[in-house]
């Protein structure tokens, strides 16, 4: 029985530890926006309608993984949404996101058309995370791949 409360407790800890990483890219991101709109230029500024979108989306993320983390909490499991999903636009979708993001960092993608049948949330944030932290961790100046045919290196 000690065993089966330890395996419950660790299982726990790491739900805390995923979700905690989930959480903190969107809301650091958010916060890095609005803080931006609230500098002297703010809404005058010609990128705050850009910002805001961004603000809305990343708000839309964070609002789509609190659900997980209370379907989770409440079922045991988050919910299995699956379609076909075309990955070669999400993940050019992610990395513009990235990319705008992340003027520090050149992005660049070769993609070709990718038909997977997912969870397209999932698949975004699993990009996501890969792509951000490319960022995250690339010198100023580098060049990030966020996708790369075979060939490439």
């Amino acid at each position: 029985m000690m065993a089966a409360v330890d395996e419950s407790v660790q299982a726990q800890r790491r739900l805390v530890v995923d979700a905690s990483h989930e959480l903190r890219t969107p809301l650091t991101s958010l916060t890095t926006n609005l803080e931006l709109l609230d500098e002297a230029q703010g809404v005058a500024d010609p990128q705050a309608p850009a910002l805001v979108r961004e603000a809305r989306t990343q708000a839309e993320e964070l609002k789509l993984l609190v659900n997980d983390l209370v379907d989770l909490g409440r079922y045991g499991h988050a919910p299995a949404h699956t379609e076909d999903t075309r990955l070669d636009l999400l993940a050019e979708h992610v990395a513009a996101r990235a990319a705008a993001r992340s003027p520090r960092v050149t992005l660049r993608t070769e993609l070709t058309e990718c038909l997977v049948h997912a969870d397209p949330d999932a698949l975004e944030r699993a990009i996501g995370n890969l792509v951000d932290n490319a960022v995250k961790w690339s010198p100023e100046g580098a060049r990030s791949w966020s996708a790369s045919s075979p060939a490439e290196p």
